[in-house]
């Protein structure tokens, strides 16, 4: 498990242990442990309008190497976590300096930097939460090269 102010990786099956730090996330814990989770088709299931949604994407995932591209967003928490397979999240938390050099497009929501991360492995019946604006992350790498898997994202507004 990791824990702090920009991280959380655990177990679906504890995720009560983190449901009052944020409002939205008994919505989405809730939704995280659906029993259909994993028959659900790929596409987006509104939750509360432009506050939460979730995903089901089927993702390619690359190699996770040296340089990994990290991502950081500034409205929206991401919870995210694998159907179907293993997956490599690169974390890296930012200081506000690093934070303030990301080229940041504000209207997606998203920066992107090249830089090395610390590898965390999900498996199914994992997930991590990824606070903004601090907790940079390289979602979809692999450890063992280019795999394809189905996984879940969830965006809750901070």
């Amino acid at each position: 498990m990791i824990d702090s102010d920009n991280f959380y990786v655990g177990k679906i099956a504890d995720c009560d242990q983190i449901v009052n730090r944020h409002p939205r996330f008994a919505k989405a814990f809730e939704f995280l442990k659906r029993p259909d989770l994993f028959t659900l088709p790929v596409g987006r299931y509104e939750l509360d309008g432009d506050n939460m949604w979730a995903m089901i994407q089927d993702a390619e995932l690359k190699p996770f190497g040296d340089i990994q591209h990290p991502e950081v967003h500034a409205t929206y928490i991401d919870i995210q976590a694998p159907l179907t397979g293993p997956e490599t999240i690169g974390l890296l938390p930012l200081a506000s300096d690093a934070l303030a050099k990301v080229p940041f497009n504000a209207k997606k929501d998203i920066g992107f930097f090249d830089a090395k991360t610390q590898p965390a492995t999900l498996v199914p019946g994992d997930f991590a939460v990824l606070m903004p604006p601090y907790g940079a992350h390289a979602p979809c790498r692999s450890m063992d090269g280019a795999r394809k898997i189905r996984k879940l994202v969830i965006k809750i507004r901070k």
